[in-house]
């Protein structure tokens, strides 16, 4: 008796049809649709993540082949992505390759008991296939002859594991190899579809007052930071837009807010810091299109009041349309202080932030403080100083450059600024301290070294100061150390500002602390410019006196220089709750109040029962000078607003009292 003659396998010329007009019929032998594509056709173009079936021919086409026994769980469905290969398609839901079954009308493994492709002897063997790479596909008991059996998958292909223009050939393979090898005249092969994702941009911003959706007073023009006193209820309006051309359906947006740069944290009803205030919005009601003037989705459900978040799944994105958000907050007097800024952001309803940010609002909590502080570096002669952000007319500039030179002179300064302080030239490096008080300024100045060196400028802005109270300069001439103690600095005025400035040169980076509870402001590190590298401390003093502090630097020992420089406060007091019963606010000025001077008490809630505010000026109010106060509300039952001025009032002075809402009963505002 010979030897059983082993089957030979083969995939024959139009052995394939793809299901691609009715995708997913009720039946595993479900006749082809009129708009399928023809048996040995591929598919040019399809869609990731969609559901596709295909149906597959074998032939055992060796007729002399006696009986082979059971094959059950040697077939498998294959793919090979670019050429790159064949592999098993993926189990279902794996999402870890580039073909994966998907779960469709029939069950898995029924079986196929009609020809659809075929026309030979045929065997009712073959299964349909939707969770598995592999099933109880078999000839269970091959005879004599050609025999033939259909398989049929259903798969897709998972958009993390394609790109567009992906091809993707598919077979039904072997898990154990036939004694002769199978022959593959034709597979079926998909061309991958793949748009590009949908692109979500917070294009623009802008703040309004409580106000109704569409009648709310703007606060500022559009892309425009504010500064707003604490517990002022406010609304921040965002220009939403899809960029791509791609559609995106059941949107809301969460909004966000980031105190002095500390993380990102939701706003809601409970939130500290920034939290959702009631005003005059319409809860989850629909915005109108304020900002933009692209395609608006009017059913947005994009007002906000209660939770920090927009209506949900309300927004639909068709492709390059936009939206507008508007969210009415405050900032809570309990979490923030004067000098206190806060970013703020919209992010997807699951915390996502969106794809861009083109523009991202800030708001700052105003008083006397450090507005901001920008940083530059560079090489050559030109030294380019940038504007602080959000620096306003009135602030006091202050720079501090450094040249990687002892020689180093600084030939030129830009209109308006003088040198506040002359520094010194250590070895190894220069500094400069120059200042100016802020008015129209430009995005940058621009400064001349007299030679080609490597420099750094940090410029700060102050708010609400009347200038420089008195400054200070060390240094370690020919020393080098890790240390280095600047002052004593006697202060004039109480409540200074006082900035601490360390310097160094060195060939790596270098960490910095301080003695005593100053608060870092920047902190360049040596190594990023050549070696040159500084630090900038701040903090209040109560009461005028000296101060002296210790910069330190780690690593090896080091030639520094150091600056402190104290900034007084405007003369005035700010209140910034109710004035009540019996209360007194008293700014008394006891020498001359002299050209383009101003004293202001602000307050900006109730002045009840009683309560006085009172400017009391002993001497001169000269030439250009301005005595005000401000009342922001109601002067109420024996209120008294009082100026008085002992002396002169000369050329051009002011003295007011500006009231912004009601005087009532027995109210005095005398001047």
């Amino acid at each position: 008796m010979g030897m059983p003659v082993a089957p030979t396998f083969v995939f024959p010329t139009n052995g394939f049809r793809f299901r691609d007009s009715v995708v997913d019929p009720s039946s595993e032998d479900a006749a082809f649709d009129a708009g399928d594509a023809a048996a040995g056709t591929d598919i040019a173009s399809w869609e990731v993540d969609t559901l596709l079936r295909l149906r597959m021919l074998l032939q055992q086409t060796n007729s002399a082949a006696e009986a082979h026994g059971d094959l059950t769980g040697t077939l498998v469905i294959e793919y090979n992505q670019n050429g790159g290969g064949w592999n098993a398609v993926a189990a279902i839901g794996t999402d870890t390759d580039a073909c994966q079954f998907v779960g469709g009308a029939p069950l898995n493994l029924a079986s196929i008991d009609s020809q659809l492709i075929g026309s030979g002897t045929f065997l009712t063997d073959g299964d349909y296939l939707e969770t598995d790479p592999s099933g109880a596909m078999a000839f269970t008991d091959l005879s004599d002859g050609a025999e033939e059996i259909e398989v049929e998958a259903c798969i897709e292909f998972p958009a993390g594991q394609v790109s567009d223009e992906d091809t993707i050939d598919i077979r039904i393979g072997f898990s154990t190899t036939p004694a002769n090898a199978p022959t593959y005249t034709d597979v079926g092969r998909v061309t991958i579809n793949k748009p590009p994702p949908p692109t979500i941009d917070q294009d623009s911003f802008r703040f309004y007052d409580d106000g109704t959706e569409s009648g709310s007073t703007v606060l500022a023009d559009v892309n425009k930071e504010i500064d707003i006193a604490v517990d002022t209820v406010f609304q921040i309006r965002f220009l939403i837009q899809e960029t791509a051309g791609e559609s995106l359906s059941n949107q809301e947006y969460q909004l966000e807010y980031n105190k002095n740069n500390a993380g990102w944290v939701d706003v809601n009803a409970t939130s500290s810091n920034v939290r959702s205030a009631a005003g005059a919005l319409v809860e989850d009601g629909n915005t109108t299109q304020r900002i933009g003037s692209g395609t608006f989705l009017s059913t947005n459900g994009g007002q906000d009041e209660v939770d920090g978040i927009t209506q949900a799944n309300e927004i639909d994105f068709a492709g390059s349309d936009e939206v507008e958000v508007v969210y009415s907050v405050q900032i809570r007097s309990a979490d923030a202080v004067i000098g206190d800024y806060f970013h703020l952001r919209v992010v997807d309803s699951s915390g996502t932030p969106l794809d861009t940010y083109t523009n991202t609002p800030r708001v700052r909590i105003p008083g006397f403080s450090i507005r901001n502080i920008s940083v530059n570096s560079g090489s050559g002669t030109a030294v380019t100083g940038l504007l602080p952000e959000g620096t306003q007319d009135g602030d006091r500039l202050v720079a501090f450059l450094m040249a990687d030179s002892a020689s180093t002179t600084l030939d030129t300064r830009p209109s308006g600024w003088a040198e506040e302080n002359t520094g010194g030239q250590p070895n190894d490096y220069s500094n400069f301290m120059d200042g100016k008080t802020a008015s129209g300024e430009g995005a940058s100045w621009e400064w001349t070294f007299s030679a080609d060196e490597s420099w750094v400028v940090v410029v700060a802005a102050i708010e609400s100061t009347d200038g420089v109270d008195v400054d200070f300069y060390e240094d370690t001439d020919t020393t080098t150390q890790n240390a280095l103690a600047i002052g004593e600095m006697t202060t004039i005025t109480d409540d200074a500002l006082v900035l601490t400035v360390g310097m160094m040169d060195a060939s790596a980076p270098r960490s910095w602390t301080s003695d005593g509870s100053p608060v870092e402001q920047v902190e360049f590190h040596p190594g990023a410019i050549d070696g040159i590298g500084l630090v900038i401390y701040s903090e209040f003093l109560a009461t005028a006196g000296g101060i002296t502090r210790t910069v330190t630097v780690t690593g090896s020992a080091q030639h520094m220089s150091g600056w402190m420089i104290a900034f007084k406060p405007t003369v005035g007091v700010t209140v910034t709750k109710d004035v009540t019963t019996d209360a007194v606010i008293e700014v008394i000025v006891e020498s001359d109040v002299t050209t383009d001077a101003s004293i202001e008490t602000i307050v900006e809630s109730d002045v009840t029962t009683d309560a006085a505010i009172s400017i009391l000026v002993e001497s001169d109010v000269t030439t250009d000078s301005v005595i005000e106060v401000v009342v922001e509300s109601d002067v109420t039952t024996d209120a008294v607003i009082e100026v008085v001025a002992f002396t002169d009032v000369t050329t051009d002075a002011s003295i007011s009292v500006i009231v912004e809402s009601d005087v009532t009963t027995d109210a005095s505002i005398p001047i």
